[in-house]
């Protein structure tokens, strides 16, 4: 939950993994955030993990995030160096999250992660690629000398 104290507990875990939950009151881009300051602070010894926001509705987190929001946190994760992906939710299906709605795109994401899955662990070497507008992340990976990316 402190992905700033992480690092002291680093001969304890064999995976990093982290729960950056922004929905509402930060940035879906803050994932990617954390995703990258982990990934550059413990590769290669040990893989990052990223839990994305799948509920909302109490506490302080007053709304759950959209299908825009779990995808794009989601994507932030894994362009930034996220090697799994567990989604989170307090109770069971229709009651935390408030809506099948959330639980539904973490379904659909989970489909096409599968079917990434080769490339994005191919450890083929990918181009370095960039974009003009900076508000933009983006990452290529390579398998079977196919290209493909994530933006």
């Amino acid at each position: 939950m402190t992905p700033i104290k992480a690092k002291g507990y680093a001969e304890a875990m064999d995976i990093v993994m982290a729960d950056p939950y922004p929905i509402p009151r930060r940035t879906v881009r803050s994932v990617g955030d954390v995703t990258k300051g982990l990934y550059q602070e413990f590769y290669p010894e040990k893989p990052v993990w990223i839990v994305p926001q799948a509920f909302g509705g109490n506490e302080w987190w007053t709304r759950e995030p959209t299908s825009e929001e779990i995808r794009v946190m989601t994507y932030l994760s894994i362009i930034n160096g996220s090697k799994g992906i567990q989604y989170f939710i307090r109770h069971g299906m229709n009651s935390f999250p408030k809506s099948v709605v959330a639980w539904n795109e973490c379904g659909k994401i989970s489909l096409e992660i599968a079917e990434l899955t080769p490339a994005l662990f191919s450890t083929e070497i990918a181009p370095v690629i960039s974009c003009t507008d900076s508000s933009i992340q983006l990452k290529a990976f390579r398998f079977r000398n196919e290209i493909t990316v994530l933006a």
